[in-house]
């Protein structure tokens, strides 16, 4: 039989977490001009951070009132790199104004409403899901690194632009000319419909030690196609593992399926790619660890820092992934962690008991191929740590017609003034005050109160406070729906207040905020959400099928009351507390070593979502598993100056998918997840059902 390899990319990563060498303490008493000049620097990062919003201010100003287009240009980056939060912080219609023959805002909340990107991929220091766990971020995220391609595609860019993500919207800046070439990637690259590709990933036990040609002649498949113009040599580099992909049809599918069902000890996962989205189905072993430690020179204590490392099996998906839209690339990832962790002990300043880090070591590989539309494939390989695996790739399941859903955002007239009110800049001026009194709640309330007292329904502000120049964002927004709705939708966005002074207060008809940074993109894209939902989406009810032994948690959705711009959700399990890090708390005279609690869910939620864009009755069902490992490891050190401290390093198997599925009026299925919790498993099902409405004549 001839063998092909297909032209898979495959990536070798040795990733050691070296942290950096703690800082040594120094021995000396309470130095007061050491504190003036400190004080001194931050007075003059805030002066800076507003000369430079100042400038921008300004710049934008004279964008306005120039006469030529690449004058216009050079002021508008000016703006953005001297303070993009002047221009990203400003109402979209707003914005839209400045100089609409060069700056173009345009809207993706139809395109976000379908579905954004998850790509949950293996490595040592995940960013805690990063943009992974705002999906609409990373999906504007990765449509404005494509346009950026297109338009450098034949020519080198021009000075003085950039496309970026802003809210639920991309900016572009560029010559009038090139405007028409950037609509044409959008026209391509945000879409809703198009239907959807699935594939799966099954990884056979550690012991199965037949190779890929013993494994397809057993099943009768040895005189399989190879892939159309692949390699014809092997890929086997490093920490050995080969790919090898196959044409198939619907038969050979199915029968590669079953065989990795029955055989015993496997590893399947399984998802759905919607046209124009990356998908990602993970199994993997979450551990936290004791990274590096933070010291305070005076005092020579050491403030944990911890870590978590993702290892395990993945498959991503991304169908329409050419540049014509006529591929889907398919990437197999295998992630191993060197067990047990090495740890290693440090003084910090020769005289204290030495600290101890963990300095974990996780070995890497990638594997990538695209398949042309329209085309079954089945890829079988060996790695050399996880024995042999298969991975298949159904032929794309049609849906309604793909087509563009942005939009273009139009200038406002009668433009507002946004400065700053008068009783906003006292309670800044409070809240810096009791900031540096040691007094956290009364700042947050006294900003709350400011905010609050806006003359304008929708108001942002960029600010920094603080003794230690703590930067945050100030919004006040007016409610498009029910307070614990938005409630609700925040809090699964995962927006966070800012520290020192955040607060987050949902009122009748308004919000008022103080959130970090990073938070005001999931914010808005959370709030353009439920303005879009027009309750038209048909009524789905989640419900647990077996508990495997845990209480029940709350349960949202299971009445069937749709809820605007939410998935639907049901979550089986329970809340396990542990304690996660200490926070060092410094006095004049003593250091004390307070514990942080913190809590993880034990069990799994299924999300269950209407896609618009495609038939009435489709949703994407998102589950995410966790099953924690007991008894929760504990790790001993000294923090420096402070006696011992225990702290707890969970461990967590966890399976994530994305799934798509149809249903009709009164049709129910059933959605399974299993997770290996050491030598046991934790099974959990759930039945989704659709209730019987007005739209089944749509359905048709």
């Amino acid at each position: 039989m001839r063998r092909a390899t297909s032209g898979t990319l495959l990536t070798l990563v040795v990733a050691v977490a070296c942290a950096a060498p703690p800082r040594m303490a120094a021995d000396r008493a309470h130095d007061p001009e050491a504190d003036r000049l400190a004080a001194d620097v931050r007075r003059l990062e805030d002066e800076r951070g507003e000369l430079a919003r100042s400038e921008a201010r300004q710049a934008i100003q004279r964008a306005r009132l120039a006469t030529d287009g690449p004058s216009r240009r050079a002021e508008l980056a000016r703006a953005w790199s001297l303070a993009s939060s002047v221009l990203r912080h400003q109402d979209i219609h707003d914005l839209a104004g400045i100089a609409p023959d060069v700056l173009r805002v345009y809207h993706l909340g139809d395109v976000l409403d379908a579905g954004g990107d998850e790509r949950l991929g293996l490595s040592l220091l995940p960013d805690r899901d990063g943009i992974a766990r705002d999906a609409g971020g990373r999906l504007l995220q990765r449509v404005a690194a494509a346009i950026r391609l297109d338009l450098d595609a034949d020519a080198p860019p021009p000075e003085h632009t950039f496309v970026v993500a802003v809210g639920e919207c991309l900016v572009s800046l560029q010559p009038s000319e090139r405007t028409a070439q950037v609509e044409r990637s959008l026209d391509r690259l945000a879409t809703v419909g198009g239907g959807h590709v699935h594939a799966e990933l099954g990884v056979f036990a550690a012991e199965h030690t037949q190779t890929p040609e013993a494994l397809l002649e057993g099943l009768g498949l040895d005189g399989a196609t190879p892939f159309a113009g692949m390699d014809e040599s092997p890929i086997n580099v490093g920490w050995r593992a080969r790919l090898e992909w196959y044409d198939a049809d619907e038969t050979t599918i199915e029968l590669l399926r079953r065989a990795v069902a029955s055989a015993s000890g496997t590893e399947s996962l399984a998802v759905d790619a919607p046209f124009g989205r990356l998908r990602s189905a993970v199994r993997s072993v979450n551990s936290r660890f004791l990274q590096d430690f933070d010291v305070d020179a005076r005092s020579a204590a050491a403030d944990p820092l911890i870590g978590e490392s993702r290892a395990g099996t993945g498959i991503s998906a991304h169908y329409g992934a050419g540049d014509d839209a006529a591929s889907v690339a398919v990437r197999v990832h295998f992630g191993e962690m060197v067990l047990p962790i090495p740890e290693f002990s440090t003084s910090l300043d020769g005289r204290q008991p030495p600290v101890k880090i963990q300095i974990p070591e996780m070995r890497i590989i990638e594997m990538r191929t695209e398949i042309p539309v329209g085309q079954s494939a089945f890829g079988v390989g060996r790695s050399l740590s996880r024995g042999a695996f298969v991975v298949t790739v159904d032929a794309p399941q049609t849906g309604a017609p793909s087509r563009p859903a942005w939009r273009r955002v139009r200038a406002r007239t009668g433009r507002v003034d946004a400065a700053i009110e008068p009783l906003v800049e006292n309670a800044l001026e409070l809240a810096s005050s009791h900031l540096a009194a040691g007094r956290e709640r009364d700042a947050a309330d006294a900003l709350r109160l400011g905010v609050g007292s806006s003359r304008l329904p929708t108001w942002t502000h960029r600010v920094r406070l603080g003794p230690r120049g703590v930067a945050g964002v100030l919004v006040r927004r007016r409610l498009p729906v029910a307070a614990d709705v938005v409630a609700e939708a925040l809090r699964r966005a995962e927006v966070e207040t800012a520290d020192e002074f955040g607060f987050l207060h949902v009122g009748d008809r308004t919000l008022v905020a103080a959130i970090t940074p990073a938070s005001f993109g999931p914010l808005e894209r959370a709030l353009g959400a439920l303005e879009r939902d027009t309750m038209a989406a048909p009524v789905v009810v989640v419900a647990p099928e077996r508990l495997a032994g845990d209480r029940e948690l709350p349960v949202d959705g299971t009445d069937g009351a749709p809820r605007p711009g939410l998935a639907v959700r049901c979550k089986t399990g329970r809340p396990v507390s542990y304690v996660a890090d200490f926070d060092l708390e410094l006095a004049r005279d003593a250091v004390i070593a307070d514990p942080i609690i913190q809590q993880m869910h034990d069990g799994a939620i299924v999300d269950v979502r209407a896609v618009p864009g495609e038939a009435v009755g489709t949703f994407d069902v998102l589950i995410d598993h966790h099953a924690v490992r007991y008894p929760i490891p504990i790790f001993q050190t000294p923090l420096g100056a402070l006696s011992e401290v225990s702290i707890q390093l969970p461990v967590v198997d966890r399976y994530r998918t994305t799934l798509r599925v149809w249903l009709g009026p009164g049709e129910t299925r059933r959605v399974t997840s299993t997770v290996s919790r050491d030598a046991d498993q934790d099974s959990r099902g759930f039945v989704v059902t659709r209730r019987g409405d007005q739209s089944a004549a749509s359905d048709r």
